[in-house]
């Protein structure tokens, strides 16, 4: 699920789109992390889906400000897949083919709760299952 938040937070990527993206493309961009070109999210994204045609999304090292490492989070996920022996079809697998952000949400759901138990971010009156999707 930090990959799920990480890239949604850095790419703009939409819920239904996290699905979409190829791990073997991905995978194949992870050896420009430390230079260019840009490693990238492969997938059928951002309204490609119809035409079959493929979109590369760049992965940021790094973030300036903020300091987020979306590339480091994108590498463990990809080690741990491959460690399982998957090296192909989705990043972001699960049980469903092709998968589906419903296999996620009560992950998504769990975690915000979490972060609104332990700290401030979140205010105790947001009813977050209510008011919180992981297509929004």
């Amino acid at each position: 699920m930090g990959v799920w938040f990480i890239v949604g937070f850095c790419s703009g990527l939409r819920g239904e789109e996290f699905p979409l993206i190829e791990l073997a493309g991905t995978a194949r961009s992870l050896k420009f992390l430390s230079g260019l070109p840009t490693p990238h999210f492969c997938g059928q994204m951002k309204g490609n889906r119809n035409s079959g045609a493929r979109f590369e999304l760049p992965i940021a090292s790094i973030t300036s400000g903020t300091h987020l490492q979306p590339g480091k989070w994108i590498k463990r996920l990809i080690d741990i897949t491959h460690s399982e022996g998957r090296t192909q079809g989705r990043l972001l697998q699960r049980t469903l083919s092709p998968p589906q952000p419903c296999e996620f949400q009560d992950d998504f759901f769990t975690i915000l709760e979490h972060v609104q138990a332990t700290t401030a971010l979140i205010s105790d009156t947001l009813v977050i299952r209510e008011e919180a999707g992981i297509l929004r």
